[in-house]
C-alpha cells in the first residue's frame, strides 16, 4: 500500500510540473533539462541514453520552455511507446539555429500515427515549432523514430 502511495504521489508531482514547471523558473533551461533525464534514467534503467546537450544561453523564457517541451514529449514518447532501449538526444546553438535530434531504435510508427485522437503530442510538438519560426521534421520506419528540430535564433 505505501509503495502504491508513494508512486501515486510522484506521478501527481510530474504531472503538476508538466503543468506548472515552478522548478524551471527557478534553476533555468540547462539544469531543467539535466534533472529531466535523471528522472528519465531513473524510471527507465533498462534503456541506453546517449545524451550531449551543450550549455546554450537562450534569452527568451518562452523559448527556453517550448525547446524543453519538446525535449520531454519526444524523450517520453520514446521510452514509453518505441519498444526500443537506446535514446540519443542532441541539442546544441548553431550559427542560425538551436538544434535538436532525438533519436530512438524502436518499432517506429506510421505517419497517420500523429493524427490519431491519443497523439496530440507529436502535433503540438510541431506547432510549438512552427509558432516559434521553427520546423520540426519526424522520420519514423521499423528501426526507429528521429525527431529534427531547428528553431532560428532571433
Amino acid at each position: 500500500m505505501d509503495e502504491n502511495l508513494r508512486n501515486m504521489m510522484e506521478e501527481l508531482r510530474d504531472i503538476i510540473y508538466s503543468i506548472h514547471p515552478v522548478h524551471f523558473y527557478d534553476v533555468g533551461f540547462q539544469k531543467s533539462v539535466e534533472d529531466f533525464f535523471d528522472k528519465l534514467k531513473e524510471r527507465y534503467p533498462d534503456y541506453t541514453y546517449d545524451i550531449e546537450i551543450n550549455p546554450v544561453k537562450i534569452e527568451n523564457t518562452t523559448l527556453q520552455i517550448s525547446i524543453f517541451r519538446i525535449i520531454q514529449e519526444a524523450c517520453n514518447n520514446a521510452v514509453v511507446h518505441s519498444k526500443g532501449n537506446v535514446l540519443q538526444v542532441k541539442f546544441k546553438k548553431e550559427v542560425n539555429d538551436y538544434y535538436l535530434f532525438i533519436k530512438d531504435n524502436g518499432v517506429g510508427f506510421q505517419g497517420e500515427a500523429e493524427h490519431k485522437s491519443n497523439h496530440y503530442g507529436l502535433s503540438i510538438m510541431k506547432e510549438r515549432a512552427q509558432l516559434l519560426g521553427g520546423k520540426l521534421d519526424i522520420q519514423s520506419d521499423e528501426g526507429g523514430t528521429k525527431i529534427t528540430v531547428r528553431i532560428p535564433i532571433s
